[in-house]
């Protein structure tokens, strides 16, 4: 017995509709925010009525602190298409990765029975 091999061709099925399916990721980024806080700085010095440190402040002044953490947003992104498609009377539906227009190529196989 001689062994049967499949024939197959390409045609094109027509395309009913191709819908974006979209994934929701998490996206990180740093929020940050700062404010002034005062600060004071003493003078040390040696006072005989004080002591070797004297504590009064000196003089008053402002800096900035910045404080920063990660956020998550969520943002849609396209993964493809869900196709729906018609051949010979056929309905199907794919996923995949761009837009196909009006039409999808297919691969038709055609395997012969042998009795």
């Amino acid at each position: 017995m001689l062994g049967v091999q499949a024939e197959t061709s390409i045609d094109q099925a027509r395309v009913r509709s191709a819908a974006p399916h979209y994934k929701n990721i998490k996206v990180p980024r740093q929020a940050c925010s700062s404010h002034w806080v005062d600060e004071k700085s003493y003078r040390i010095q040696n006072n005989a009525h004080r002591g070797p440190y004297d504590t009064r402040p000196h003089e008053a002044s402002q800096r900035e602190v910045q404080h920063c953490r990660t956020v998550y947003e969520t943002q849609k992104r396209l993964t493809g298409y869900r196709v729906a498609d018609e051949y010979r009377g056929q309905d199907d539906i794919t996923f995949m990765q761009t837009h196909t227009g009006k039409r999808l190529p297919v691969r038709i196989s055609v395997d012969p029975i042998v009795l």
